[in-house]
C-alpha cells in the first residue's frame, strides 16, 4: 500500500489544473470558427482530456492527426470520441 494511502492523487496525465491551450490547437481552432465556438463551450474536464491527447504523443504526425480529430469532433458538435 502507498504511504499516502487513499489520499494519493489520481493520475492526472501531468496536465496542470488550469492549462493554457496548446498553440497548435489554438491556431487550428482560429481557422475554424464553428469548431472554436463549440470548443469554447466545453467544460474544463473535457478540454483537459483533449489537451492530454495532444500533449504527449511520441510522433508529431500523431499529434497533428489528433488535432484534426478534435477539430472535426467540435465541428460535428461532439464533446469527445468516447
Amino acid at each position: 500500500m502507498h504511504k499516502e494511502g487513499l489520499r494519493k492523487k489520481a493520475f492526472d496525465g501531468h496536465v496542470p489544473k488550469n492549462p493554457d491551450i496548446p498553440t497548435d490547437l489554438k491556431n487550428a481552432l482560429d481557422k475554424n470558427p464553428k469548431a472554436k465556438e463549440f470548443f469554447d463551450t466545453l467544460p474544463p474536464s473535457i478540454r483537459k482530456m483533449h489537451y492530454r491527447r495532444i500533449l504527449y504523443p511520441k510522433l508529431e504526425e500523431t499529434r497533428l492527426k489528433r488535432i484534426r480529430e478534435i477539430i472535426q469532433m467540435c465541428e460535428n458538435g461532439k464533446k469527445s470520441m468516447y
